[in-house]
Protein backbone atom coordinates (compact mmCIF):
# COMPACT_ATOMS: atom_id res chain seq x y z
CA UNK A 1 0.00 0.00 0.00
CA UNK A 2 3.30 2.14 1.09
CA UNK A 3 4.46 1.75 -2.71
CA UNK A 4 1.08 2.14 -4.43
CA UNK A 5 0.72 5.47 -2.32
CA UNK A 6 4.27 6.87 -3.22
CA UNK A 7 4.91 6.01 -6.33
CA UNK A 8 8.32 5.14 -6.45
CA UNK A 9 8.76 1.79 -8.02
CA UNK A 10 9.64 -1.42 -5.63
CA UNK A 11 13.02 -1.76 -6.64
CA UNK A 12 13.71 0.99 -4.91
CA UNK A 13 12.51 0.03 -1.24
CA UNK A 14 15.03 -2.33 0.79
CA UNK A 15 13.35 -4.02 4.02
CA UNK A 16 15.84 -5.00 6.50
CA UNK A 17 15.80 -8.34 8.49
CA UNK A 18 17.72 -9.63 11.30
CA UNK A 19 18.93 -12.97 10.96
CA UNK A 20 17.03 -13.57 14.00
CA UNK A 21 13.27 -13.35 12.26
CA UNK A 22 14.46 -16.05 10.59
CA UNK A 23 14.98 -18.18 13.17
CA UNK A 24 11.66 -17.22 15.23
CA UNK A 25 9.36 -16.72 12.56
CA UNK A 26 8.59 -20.44 10.66
CA UNK A 27 7.05 -18.34 8.12
CA UNK A 28 9.57 -15.57 7.43
CA UNK A 29 10.37 -17.21 4.26
CA UNK A 30 6.94 -17.30 2.97
CA UNK A 31 6.87 -13.57 3.50
CA UNK A 32 9.98 -12.74 2.51
CA UNK A 33 9.27 -14.42 -1.10
CA UNK A 34 6.54 -12.54 -1.74
CA UNK A 35 8.05 -9.29 -0.83
CA UNK A 36 10.55 -10.22 -3.68
CA UNK A 37 7.96 -11.35 -5.98
CA UNK A 38 6.77 -7.59 -5.66
CA UNK A 39 10.13 -6.28 -6.54
CA UNK A 40 11.21 -5.35 -3.28
CA UNK A 41 14.13 -5.98 -2.25
CA UNK A 42 15.72 -7.64 1.37
CA UNK A 43 18.61 -7.06 3.16
CA UNK A 44 20.15 -9.39 5.89
CA UNK A 45 21.33 -6.64 8.44
CA UNK A 46 23.81 -7.47 11.10
CA UNK A 47 24.91 -10.70 9.14
CA UNK A 48 27.66 -12.66 10.85
CA UNK A 49 26.54 -11.74 14.31
CA UNK A 50 23.10 -14.07 14.69
CA UNK A 51 22.30 -17.34 13.51
CA UNK A 52 23.96 -17.45 9.99
CA UNK A 53 24.12 -20.34 7.97
CA UNK A 54 25.16 -20.74 4.21
CA UNK A 55 22.28 -23.14 3.52
CA UNK A 56 20.19 -19.86 4.49
CA UNK A 57 22.05 -17.22 2.49
CA UNK A 58 21.95 -19.07 -0.42
CA UNK A 59 18.20 -20.11 -0.01
CA UNK A 60 16.62 -16.75 1.08
CA UNK A 61 14.98 -14.50 -1.58
CA UNK A 62 17.86 -11.41 -0.87
CA UNK A 63 19.13 -8.99 -2.72
CA UNK A 64 21.87 -7.43 -0.20
CA UNK A 65 24.27 -8.07 2.48
CA UNK A 66 25.08 -5.74 5.27
CA UNK A 67 28.14 -6.27 7.26
CA UNK A 68 27.87 -5.83 10.77
CA UNK A 69 29.45 -2.76 12.34
CA UNK A 70 31.26 -4.75 14.68
CA UNK A 71 33.63 -5.70 11.87
CA UNK A 72 33.90 -2.62 9.77
CA UNK A 73 34.89 -0.89 12.63
CA UNK A 74 37.21 -3.84 14.17
CA UNK A 75 40.92 -2.38 13.20
CA UNK A 76 42.56 -6.29 13.67
CA UNK A 77 43.57 -8.26 10.32
CA UNK A 78 40.62 -10.47 11.83
CA UNK A 79 38.03 -7.84 11.18
CA UNK A 80 38.94 -7.00 8.24
CA UNK A 81 39.67 -10.85 6.98
CA UNK A 82 35.77 -11.37 7.83
CA UNK A 83 34.87 -7.79 5.85
CA UNK A 84 36.65 -9.01 2.58
CA UNK A 85 35.06 -12.80 2.93
CA UNK A 86 31.51 -11.69 3.66
CA UNK A 87 32.07 -8.88 0.57
CA UNK A 88 33.94 -11.87 -1.81
CA UNK A 89 31.02 -14.39 -0.73
CA UNK A 90 27.96 -11.49 -1.45
CA UNK A 91 29.54 -10.98 -5.15
CA UNK A 92 29.97 -14.74 -5.54
CA UNK A 93 26.12 -14.77 -5.12
CA UNK A 94 25.70 -12.07 -6.87
CA UNK A 95 24.31 -10.14 -3.88
CA UNK A 96 24.74 -6.35 -3.15
CA UNK A 97 27.30 -5.50 0.02
CA UNK A 98 27.06 -2.54 2.40
CA UNK A 99 29.30 -1.65 4.96
CA UNK A 100 27.64 -0.91 8.44
CA UNK A 101 28.80 1.70 10.65
CA UNK A 102 30.94 3.60 9.25
CA UNK A 103 32.57 6.74 11.28
CA UNK A 104 35.66 6.67 10.21
CA UNK A 105 36.86 7.90 6.69
CA UNK A 106 39.48 5.11 7.61
CA UNK A 107 37.14 2.43 7.93
CA UNK A 108 35.38 3.81 4.62
CA UNK A 109 38.73 3.64 2.82
CA UNK A 110 39.58 0.13 4.01
CA UNK A 111 36.18 -0.93 2.72
CA UNK A 112 36.38 0.40 -0.86
CA UNK A 113 39.74 -1.25 -0.85
CA UNK A 114 38.15 -4.42 -0.14
CA UNK A 115 35.68 -4.01 -3.02
CA UNK A 116 32.54 -2.86 -0.90
CA UNK A 117 31.24 0.00 -2.86
CA UNK A 118 28.47 0.86 -0.24
CA UNK A 119 28.54 2.32 3.03
CA UNK A 120 26.62 3.30 5.77
CA UNK A 121 27.37 5.19 9.49
CA UNK A 122 27.33 8.38 11.24
CA UNK A 123 30.85 9.02 9.25
CA UNK A 124 28.99 9.62 6.01
CA UNK A 125 25.51 10.63 7.11
CA UNK A 126 23.77 11.21 10.64
CA UNK A 127 20.20 9.71 10.48
CA UNK A 128 17.56 12.67 8.88
CA UNK A 129 13.62 12.63 9.38
CA UNK A 130 11.00 12.32 6.20
CA UNK A 131 11.47 16.16 5.78
CA UNK A 132 15.27 16.67 6.41
CA UNK A 133 15.57 14.02 3.72
CA UNK A 134 13.12 14.81 1.06
CA UNK A 135 14.67 18.44 1.21
CA UNK A 136 18.06 16.49 0.97
CA UNK A 137 16.72 14.41 -2.16
CA UNK A 138 15.46 17.69 -3.86
CA UNK A 139 18.69 19.64 -3.20
CA UNK A 140 20.51 16.71 -4.75
CA UNK A 141 18.08 16.16 -7.89
CA UNK A 142 18.36 20.02 -8.58
CA UNK A 143 22.09 20.10 -8.29
CA UNK A 144 22.58 17.51 -10.47
CA UNK A 145 23.86 18.17 -14.32
CA UNK A 146 21.07 18.68 -16.64
CA UNK A 147 20.52 15.83 -19.07
CA UNK A 148 21.98 15.88 -22.93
Amino acid sequence: DALTASGLPAGLLVVEITETVLVDDPAAYAHLAALRDLGINIAIDDFGTGFSSLTRLVTLPIAELKIDQSFVQGEDSDSQAVVGAIISLARSLGLEVVGEGVETSEQLQLLRQAGCERAQGYGICKPRGFDQITEFLIERALAAPALP
